[in-house]
Parts: structure tokens; C-alpha cells; sequence
């Protein structure tokens, strides 16, 4: 099997408009991009060239090229199996972006998929497995090329075929009633008659040929038209669905900006209350500093009258011993004075038993001396 040479080359270059479009994902297209042409090249290696071209003219338009994140949101997969307002098409190119998008190597195996992949079991008259590439081949070309475009424009050609070929059945016969009726006639005005009637059916014949040529190819045009207007129409509500998206973000955006606004205020009365608190606070530690000091000066002064009251304590105590020591004194004094005066009290008790001369001659007795 002779594979497909470079004549149908596609780069992730080809699509950077597809790509860098604004809004949604541009990393996700970018990645969707590389995945659906790397598809590509292994797709030419096994499908027919006819397969091929049809592949290369739908992907060449990037119309495929978007940042969904699940099968069943791609417009390919909704044109595909008919859901979503659109009908269905079961146009291979379609299934070949959903299929490299999101089903080769497992990555997306869902409802959504499993729906795509019996649609197209269906259609091709035979069980497709989701868990290999289906890149089709045929030996019959127009069965393979009618499998590939579904009901994608088909309908209508074969439409156009068909009222070509009536044409031509209700024309024919009547060229071939001419021409018997030339051959049966040897009246030359008749030959002539003849010739000049298969000349003007052969004329409307022609006529009716390039008209239904120029219809088919209305036609396909309408259909292009048609398509190309349901696409922009998609793309239009897709913007539109984006636009209402970005709004709602740029509400919530504005929503939370504002929340933010309101805390941060918030913030700032608390940090403007704390610093008021904290001002207080500062005056108040300065008073208790002041009182402190106060407290601590009449401590002072309250030890200084402690010493002093013990200075005078201990003054008191040694004026007691010393009136202690005088009282002793006195005592002794005293003691001694009384018996000193006993002491006389005896002599002049002894003394009156012998009367002195004195007191004789009528004089007193002197005093002993004391010693």
C-alpha cells in the first residue's frame, strides 16, 4: 500500500490564526492542533488519496480548531452525529477530529463517544472498535468516497445525478426517433427535416446538460453557502456564549474586586482602630510609668522614715539601758545611803546607853563623820 506523498502537508503553522484566536484556551487549541495533524500523517500511510484530499480540504479550513475539553461539546462531534440543533452528517472528516482529539490512545472513552462511534459502526455497515484508529480503505472507490461524506452534500449531488440522468433517458429517444426516420426517408426535404430536428434535440439536449451542470454546481454552492452559514452561525453563538462567559468572569471579577475593596476598608478601620488602641494604650503605659514613679518615690520616702523610725528605735533602746544603768546606779546609791543610815541608826543607838560629855554640860553631840 503505497502511501500518500507530500502533497497534502499541514502544519501547526496553518492554523495559528485558529489557534491565537481571543478567548478560551489558546495552549488547549494549540495541543488539539498537534494531535489532529499528527493523525494526519499516520492516516496517510494507510487511506486512498481520494480519502486523503477530503481529510485535507476540511482540516485546511480550521474550522475543527476550538478548546473544548470533552467530545460532546465539539461542533465537529454535534455535526457528526446530529445533536445540538445540527443534522446529521456522519461525515468521516468530522469523526477523524474527534477521533484524534479525543480517543486515540484512551483518553476520552464516554457516552459521548461510544454514541459516535456506534453512529459510525452503522453507517459503515460493520463493528469499529474505539480503541484503535479507524483510518478506512475500500476497494470500490464510490462506495468508499459515499462512506466518507455521509449525508455531508451527498444527498444533494446524487440528487443532481439523478435528474441528469432522466434528462438524458426522455432526450435520447427522440434523437434516435430522428435519426430512423432519416435513415427510413430518402426525400432529401426530409433528411433535412430530420437532421435539423436531431440538431435542435442534440441543442436542447446540450442546453439541458449545462443547465443541470450549472444547477449542480449552484447547488454545491448553495450547500457550501448553507454549511459555511451554519458554521459561521455556531461560531457566531460560540462568540456570543464566550462574550456571555467573559462577562460573567468580568462580573464576578468585579464582584470579588469589590469584596476586596470592602475588606481591605475593613481592614483599614480595624488597622486605624488598632492604632488608636495602641495610642491609648501608650498613654495609659506612660501614667502607670508616672505612678510608678510616684509609687516608687514614696517608697523611698517610706523606707527612709522606716531607717529613720529604726535610728530612732535604737536610739530609745540605748537611752533605756542607759536609764537602765543610772536607775541601777541610783539604786545602788540608795542601798548604800540606807545602810550607811542604818548604819548610824546603830552607832546612835550604842550611844545612848553611855552619855558623852556634851551632853552633859548641856551640848549636843557632834555628827560622826560620815566617811
Amino acid at each position: 500500500m503505497e502511501p500518500i506523498g507530500a502533497a497534502y502537508t499541514l502544519t501547526v503553522a496553518q492554523q495559528t490564526g485558529q489557534v491565537n484566536q481571543r478567548g478560551g484556551s489558546v495552549a488547549v487549541r494549540r495541543a488539539q492542533v498537534v494531535r489532529v495533524l499528527a493523525s494526519f500523517e499516520e492516516a496517510k500511510k494507510y487511506m486512498s488519496k481520494d480519502g486523503i484530499e477530503e481529510v485535507h480540504k476540511y482540516l485546511r479550513t480550521g474550522q475543527w480548531v476550538r478548546d473544548h475539553t470533552n467530545a460532546g461539546s465539539h461542533p465537529a462531534y454535534k455535526r457528526f452525529v446530529g445533536s445540538g440543533g445540527y443534522k446529521k452528517t456522519l461525515y468521516y472528516p468530522q469523526f477523524f477530529v474527534i477521533q484524534a482529539i479525543y480517543t486515540l490512545n484512551g483518553r476520552q472513552i464516554g457516552n459521548a463517544v461510544e454514541r459516535m462511534y456506534e453512529e459510525l459502526s452503522g453507517h459503515w455497515g460493520e463493528f469499529i472498535p474505539s480503541d484503535k484508529p479507524f483510518y478506512p480503505r475500500l476497494a470500490d472507490p464510490d462506495k468508499e468516497c459515499r462512506f466518507i461524506m455521509g449525508d455531508y452534500r451527498w444527498r444533494d449531488f446524487q440528487v443532481g445525478r439523478q435528474v441528469s440522468n432522466n434528462t438524458i433517458h426522455v432526450t435520447i429517444p427522440e434523437a434516435k426517433g430522428h435519426a430512423a426516420a432519416l435513415n427510413n426517408n430518402n426525400n432529401t426535404n426530409n433528411k433535412q427535416k430530420v437532421l435539423d430536428g436531431y440538431l435542435r434535440a442534440a441543442a436542447q439536449l446540450s442546453a439541458e446538460l449545462n443547465t443541470e451542470s450549472q444547477l449542480k454546481g449552484r447547488d454545491r454552492e448553495v450547500q457550501l453557502l448553507q454549511d459555511q452559514l451554519r458554521d459561521s452561525q455556531q461560531r457566531n453563538a460560540d462568540l456570543q456564549r464566550q462574550v456571555q462567559d467573559q462577562t460573567k468572569l468580568r462580573r464576578h471579577a468585579e464582584h470579588q474586586t469589590q469584596m476586596s475593596q470592602n475588606r481591605l476598608k475593613e481592614r483599614q478601620e480595624q488597622l486605624q482602630d488598632a492604632q488608636d488602641q495602641l495610642q491609648d494604650t501608650q498613654r495609659r503605659l506612660e501614667d502607670s510609668r508616672l505612678y510608678a514613679k510616684g509609687l516608687e518615690d514614696k517608697q523611698d520616702q517610706t523606707k527612709a522614715h522606716v531607717a529613720r523610725h529604726q535610728q530612732i528605735s535604737m536610739e530609745i533602746i540605748e537611752l533605756d539601758k542607759q536609764r537602765e544603768a543610772k536607775s541601777a546606779m541610783r539604786q545602788q546609791c540608795i542601798n548604800s545611803i540606807a545602810k550607811q543610815s542604818f548604819s548610824r541608826f546603830e552607832g546612835v543607838k550604842t550611844g545612848t546607853k553611855r552619855p558623852a560629855a556634851g551632853i552633859e554640860d548641856g551640848e549636843e553631840p557632834k555628827r560622826l563623820r560620815q566617811n
